[in-house]
């Protein structure tokens, strides 16, 4: 799915809504992605914001694309650069190599060297509260992982720095669920920690796979699938110019990766 042109008119342009969405289980991890981008001044375009990267799915929330300052030409496309890193690293790279790739080659270090550049960065990690959160994970028969590289600008140092939240690193199964939800999550939150409404439409949706998980019982990679994609179309109807279909899940075992797209 190609991004959509769009007319130079601002340095850069963000996602007011993004929601990204793990779950892991026994010998498998499950990842989700809406694929809609607004903008500020109400435009909206779709694009992927799940690529495969070696034997790993990588995911990205925040800024969209930056514009350069001179002759408005895209300096950076976050669906680009991902789709870039999946043809520059070897076969086999699993969540821990792509988020160190992460953290040595995202040109906003590069972006953030031209001091107008770097204003506008500053700008946008004033509203947004960072420039972008990527989420990796992979399932080997040694280990399941899911990493977050959290991507900010330190005023102090004057730098862009990449922090790495460890969310998973263990040797399957997993026998208790790990999860976690980046962006817009507040109704996935509430299906998880309460029994309110968000949880009775969640609870629908899988077909009762998050009540079996709250209960603490193993559940298949399609009771997974079925609570990561439930999950997505919570937040699509809480913020529907913001959260929006195809959605993209991957389902991770050893060995294997498979995606498919999903509408309402």
């Amino acid at each position: 799915m190609p991004m959509m042109s769009i007319t130079p008119q601002r340095e850069f342009a963000h996602h007011s809504g993004t929601t990204l969405f793990a779950i892991a289980q026994g010998y498998c991890i499950v990842m989700g992605a809406d694929s809609l981008a607004g903008h500020t001044d109400g435009r909206s375009e779709r694009f992927l914001k799940l690529h495969k990267a070696g034997s790993a799915m990588v995911a990205c929330e925040g800024m969209g694309s930056f514009y350069g300052t001179k002759n408005g030409n895209v300096l950076y496309s976050a669906d680009t650069w991902m789709r870039d890193i999946a043809s520059n690293v070897p076969p086999g790279a699993d969540a821990g190599a792509i988020a160190a790739t992460i953290q040595k080659c995202h040109p906003f270090q590069e972006i953030f060297a031209v001091e107008k550049q770097a204003y506008s960065l500053c700008e946008y990690q004033d509203r947004k509260g960072h420039l972008a959160n990527f989420l990796v994970a992979s399932a080997a028969p040694d280990r399941l992982a899911i990493f977050q590289v959290h991507v900010a600008i330190d005023h102090s140092l004057w730098r862009v720095i990449f922090n790495l939240i460890t969310h998973l690193d263990q040797p399957p199964p997993i026998a208790r669920v790990a999860r976690v939800a980046i962006g817009r999550t507040e109704r996935i939150e509430a299906a998880f920690v309460s029994k309110g409404n968000a949880y009775e439409e969640l609870l629908s949706s899988s077909n009762g796979s998050i009540g079996a998980l709250l209960n603490g019982d193993s559940v298949d990679s399609e009771a997974l699938a079925r609570v990561v994609l439930g999950a997505l179309r919570l937040e699509t109807k809480a913020n529907p110019g913001a959260v929006g279909p195809p959605f993209l899940i991957s389902k991770l075992k050893p060995g294997s990766v498979e995606t498919h797209s999903f509408t309402l």
